[in-house]
């Protein structure tokens, strides 16, 4: 089965927008920032995120499609950072300011290039980025024409871990119309100093997740292993944290490699190499999927080399994007009132040009 690439705006034709009062109002953008020019850094106070004044100035980067039309609402893409990494750099690791050429995309700075969530990261009550986040959104919803709607987030590494947090968050998590992670990090709460992945995930917010990881990550293993650096959630543990907050129904534990919780679809993709994991929960198909690539180190799979410790970490470039993969896994899902809304499945699957299914 092969599906042509799908975009965010497509799910416009199908699903009224719901309007931010930034369309209403619209507001002049700032110096340089042009509609399909380069990001541009720009800075935000968030002073409930931490008690620091140093801390309350937060950076991101904010790249505008050359469609945006001040009172034309369009999708907002939050991208998260790995730790270490700067915001220039997962823009051009994942490259989604051209791969979603119809979207809004903004790249959040970690204070210190790191994120909540990891253990040597500062805890919430010193720098919360998921009161950071709702600043963010409250700032770029005022400021610009989005659809409330569609407001996605990804994240690598530290940066997945954090999109973890949102999913375990019924407030903030809950102004998103899905989240994904690649390589994402979560731990549990004996590696932490408050609990946040384990006991402090509660969800409510019931909110699409998606995970892409790689059999062969050396820096957050798939099973938890991190060798003499703090052991990490097994990822099949982790997904079935996420059936459980989105209301999937559970069976023997153990079964379909997500612990408690038995995939509804198992799918071979790209010669064998990936194998998709898809559960169905409140009668909504794929809410929770997951993508197992075997050989993969730690990294976002792409096609173009980035060189330096990114590749050395993935293991090099990939035969395909998993920016076109969470980008049309994201096109299926809108947010009204209450569940998020799903697109037809035909027309919104995240499908990669040359995939086809096996067995």
């Amino acid at each position: 089965m092969h599906l042509p690439p799908t975009t965010l705006s497509t799910l416009l034709a199908l699903k009224p927008p719901i309007l931010s009062p930034g369309c209403h109002t619209p507001q002049p953008l700032p110096q340089d920032l042009v509609p399909g020019g380069p990001s541009l850094n720009l800075t935000l106070s968030s002073s409930l995120s931490s008690p620091n004044t140093t801390h309350q100035t937060r950076h991101y980067n904010l790249h505008l499609p050359q469609s945006y039309i001040p009172t034309t609402p369009l999708p907002l893409i939050l991208i998260y950072h790995g730790q270490g990494q700067n915001t220039t750099s997962i823009e051009r690791y994942t490259l989604f300011s051209t791969a979603q050429p119809d979207s809004i995309t903004v790249y959040p700075a970690g204070v210190n290039n790191q994120f909540l969530g990891d253990p040597v990261a500062p805890p919430s009550t010193e720098i919360n980025d998921i009161q950071f986040t709702s600043d963010l959104l409250d700032h770029l919803t005022s400021t610009y024409c989005i659809d409330t709607s569609r407001v996605y987030a990804a994240g690598f590494s530290n940066g997945g871990g954090l999109t973890g947090l949102l999913a375990c968050n019924s407030t903030v998590g809950s102004r998103f119309a899905a989240l994904a992670g690649v390589a994402a990090a979560h731990y549990p709460d004996e590696q932490l100093s408050e609990p946040l992945f384990g006991e402090g995930c509660v969800g409510g917010g019931k909110v699409p997740y998606l995970e892409i990881h790689g059999t062969n990550d050396k820096i957050i293993d798939y099973q938890g292993h991190n060798g003499d650096q703090p052991a990490s959630i097994p990822l099949p543990e982790w997904m079935g944290k996420m059936a459980r907050l989105n209301n999937c129904t559970p069976t023997a534990a153990g079964t379909g490699g997500l612990i408690g919780f038995e995939t509804n679809s198992t799918q071979v993709l790209n010669g064998g190499n990936v194998t998709r994991y898809s559960w169905s929960c409140d009668g909504r198909e794929d809410v929770v999927v997951h993508y197992k690539v075997e050989g993969l180190g730690h990294g976002w799979p792409g096609t173009v080399a980035v060189g330096g410790i990114l590749d050395e970490y993935r293991g090099g470039p990939t035969s395909w994007n998993a920016t076109e993969v969470v980008r049309g896994w994201f096109g299926r899902w809108t947010r009204g009132s209450g569940f998020v809304e799903q697109g037809e499945v035909e027309a919104f699957g995240e499908f990669v040009r040359g995939w086809t299914y096996e067995g």
